[in-house]
């Protein structure tokens, strides 16, 4: 029974095998000197805890950090579909000049209330509506017109700004560079972040709540405080208009005091859904700036509207706070400039909410937790030490059952294990405890190949095959049996992976990348070394 010899330079395939461990090993494993040299606990837990894989990301329970939990305002992104709506619908109030006008308008999250003087006109106003914006639904009672989503668009709404708001908060906190950041659905309105290694979460959660939605509205009066624009009112501002404070600080906080008050209309103008890109820049005297850039549709609706409002005052608003007044000079394309007394570090985290997106809905803290590093350093050594402990005890009945070929199928295991680990690290996936239990049914499943192919190997000694034969025969026989089972539990483990929860899926994972470790190692890795050992040494020294 001959080597048999690889297409690189003619190498036997067992050298290539030893290459790829000792690389994989170097690739993972890395150790802290000053950290063994400098801890009073025995020899053998020094050893262990000095012990590091830097290149693996480590879940929340088995490092500690933060746990957060927010709930998604659904009822907030069906206003603001709605408030966009409402300005499409003035848009065309103002191309028909036969329909009347209402006199009142009122928005929330139920839908948008029409008033009008008779009922003539909310009829022909409802008609109007039904021909022009024909995705809204309507209902006239009297002579109020009440426009509301259609069932489908605020269903399918609701079920996706769960999902919108997870896809912007992980680009928003990519940019921290926290490994194994997890972010998932809880609930029908609810997410969880997942922050392992994090002590402190401060910085993170000014990021996360920051819906960062950008709107620019026609500015109706200007004052100083809002008593001053109730003045002009007499004390009762109009349903359909708002007063929004106006601030020097970019990302102030909720404390900060407001240098002034813009009497604004509550649908806008325009909205910052069209920008594809923001960066740092400098006006033309000098001082920061924020450029950014609209995309086609929404560099055409700028252009309609500043090409309407030349002369005229616009607010330029995010989250609620007026950042600046601008006037309106002349058409506006599709890259510009907002200019105002900001820092280099607000214009930075600034573009970044920008670039990322808005939030369809703003979020509400629901709960915060810190696992500590300790607890997690106990679940990881917990968790190895089951993963070493089950090993052991297969070596010990590899040994008595099989001899010196039972070393083989536990070395095969112990390169089934630095497989999946380092598998883990290349993929940049996360290593949680429910992972390590799917670890260890790995290690299982690894043993049971070798189980497979030295009993087929024994049932042909005992037919009087000769042994190397039995060798041949004994791994392609028992190859069709390992592939059927292992494609069996390969099904398994994606189905747990599409459709369980983030422990689940944590399982699932280092199951699946088990399955094709034990591939790789219980059968292709311990073929080569039994092709090689033979055929160096007389098969006498393998007995089964």
């Amino acid at each position: 029974m001959k080597a048999k010899k690889s297409l690189f330079f003619g190498v036997p395939d067992f050298y290539l095998w030893i290459v790829g461990f000792f690389a994989a090993t170097v690739f993972l494993v890395s150790f802290d000197k000053n950290k063994f040299l400098s801890s009073d606990a025995p020899m053998h837990e020094r050893f262990f805890r000095s012990l590091r894989i830097p290149s693996l990301n480590l879940g929340i329970d088995l490092q500690g950090g933060v746990r957060l939990v927010y709930s998604v305002d659904v009822d907030k992104a069906v206003e603001n579909r709605l408030s966009e709506y409402g300005k499409r619908i003035d848009a065309v109030l103002k191309k028909v000049k036969k329909v009347s006008k209402p006199v009142q308008k009122n928005l929330s999250a139920a839908g948008i209330e029409y008033s009008f003087k008779s009922v003539d006109d909310a009829n022909a106003f409802a008609n109007l509506i039904k021909e022009q914006v024909k995705e809204l639904a309507v209902v006239v009672e009297a002579s109020v017109v009440k426009v509301v989503l259609s069932p489908t668009e605020e269903k399918e709404l609701r079920s996706t700004s769960v999902d919108q708001t997870i896809g912007v908060l992980r680009a928003r906190l990519d940019n921290f560079s926290v490994r194994g950041l997890s972010i998932f659905k809880h609930g029908s309105h609810s997410l969880v972040i997942q922050l392992p290694g994090v002590s402190s979460a401060d910085d993170v959660k000014a990021t996360i709540t920051k819906t960062a939605r950008l709107e620019f509205k026609s500015v109706e009066r200007q004052g100083r405080t809002q008593e001053e624009l109730l003045d002009a009112y007499d004390g009762v501002i109009p349903v359909d208009r708002m007063m929004v404070p106006s601030f020097s600080d970019l990302l102030g906080g909720e404390n900060d005091s407001p240098v002034g008050w813009c009497l604004v209309s509550v649908f806008p103008d325009l909205t910052g859904d069209r920008i594809d890109s923001a960066r740092l820049d400098h006006g033309e005297d000098g001082r920061p700036c924020i450029a950014f850039g609209l995309n086609m549709q929404g560099a055409r609706e700028l252009r309609e509207f500043s090409r309407d409002n030349i002369g005229k005052d616009v607010a330029i608003i995010i989250d609620n706070r007026v950042i600046s007044v601008v006037r309106i000079q002349g058409e506006l394309g599709a890259n510009n400039r907002i200019t105002g007394n900001f820092t280099l570090d607000h214009i930075a985290k600034f573009s970044l909410l920008l670039k990322s997106g808005a939030l369809l809905a703003p979020l509400k803290m629901e709960q915060e937790s810190v696992v500590g590093a300790e607890l997690g350093e106990d679940a990881l050594r917990m968790g190895l030490f089951a993963c070493l402990l089950s090993m052991f005890m297969l070596f010990v009945f590899g040994l008595f059952y099989y001899g010196y070929a039972g070393l083989l199928a536990f070395s095969a295991l112990v390169y089934n294990f630095l497989l999946t680990l380092t598998m883990l690290s290349a993929f940049n996936a996360t290593l949680t405890l429910p992972g390590i239990v799917g670890m260890v049914l790995g290690v299982g499943m690894a043993i049971d190949s070798s189980v497979l192919i030295y009993e087929r190997i024994k049932e042909l000694l005992a037919s009087g095959v000769t042994f190397n034969d039995a060798v041949t025969r004994g791994f392609s026989g028992a190859l069709k049996v390992i592939f059927e089972s292992s494609g069996a539990t390969m099904l398994t483990a994606l189905i747990l992976l599409k459709f369980g929860s983030p422990s689940i899926k944590g399982f699932a994972v280092t199951l699946i990348i088990g399955i094709i470790s034990t591939m790789l190692s219980g059968v292709l890795f311990l073929k080569s070394a039994f092709t090689y050992l033979v055929d160096k040494r007389d098969s006498c020294w393998i007995r089964f």
